[in-house]
């Protein structure tokens, strides 16, 4: 049985229909950062190689700088697992979308809150990965899907620039609508994900009702 929310966006009938659970894909957050090491998320993620873990060009944080996948609180680790996060046992379903797709991350935020230069530093790192020095750039190692489930106000353009670079290499960016509540009305998206070139995703709960802190356009 799939988890409600795989079922509620139709991810299963993907998997059953056509046998696609993100094979052959590398997904990225940029978030509070990952615990690499989740029972959930370690199998899956591009550092953990046959011959040991390597986090050269699979981990990057312009937060604090640490040399291994590490989450400011559990923010990021909860997105990831959102995005990939498999059963520990075969009786277990998976919670994520994609549990066959690889995984690398970026930790630019705290446990509360991203600094606009941290973002910046993410959103070229994930167009060209380098090793743990910040050297030796791999554009070919980029993702082809990256996450934001972070805002910065509305109507604000100041990520455009490398939303569009994004796209332009290939990478699909999806952002969180926001929490601002629709319990006012309509028109409450943040930004980046008010922007036309970007796919931003609200909440619902179990029963397919809005959850009342989500964001709306």
């Amino acid at each position: 049985n799939a988890c409600w929310n795989i079922a509620r966006i139709g991810a299963s009938r993907t998997w059953a229909d056509f046998g696609v659970r993100g094979e052959g894909i590398t997904v990225a957050n940029i978030d509070s950062g990952v615990r690499f090491d989740h029972p959930a998320l370690i199998e899956q993620y591009r550092g953990n190689e046959p011959g040991g873990l390597r986090h050269d060009y699979n981990w990057y944080d312009a937060y604090a700088g640490q040399p291994a996948p590490t989450d400011s609180g559990n923010h990021g680790t909860h997105t990831m697992g959102t995005m990939v996060g498999r059963g520990l046992a075969p009786d277990q379903p998976a919670v994520g979308v994609a549990p066959g797709a690889r995984w690398i991350a970026v930790r630019a935020c705290s446990s509360r809150d991203c600094s606009e230069v941290d973002l910046i530093r993410a959103a070229q790192w994930v167009l060209a990965p380098t090793n743990l020095a910040g050297e030796q750039p791999r554009p070919d190692l980029r993702p082809h899907v990256v996450n934001n489930s972070w805002t910065g106000g509305q109507n604000a353009s100041w990520y455009m620039g490398y939303v569009a670079a994004w796209r332009a290499a290939g990478i699909f960016p999806v952002f969180a609508a926001g929490n601002a509540g629709n319990l006012i009305g309509c028109s409450t998206v943040q930004s980046p994900g008010d922007y036309a070139n970007v796919t931003a995703v609200g909440a619902t709960d179990s029963a397919g009702r809005l959850a009342s802190f989500s964001s709306i356009g």
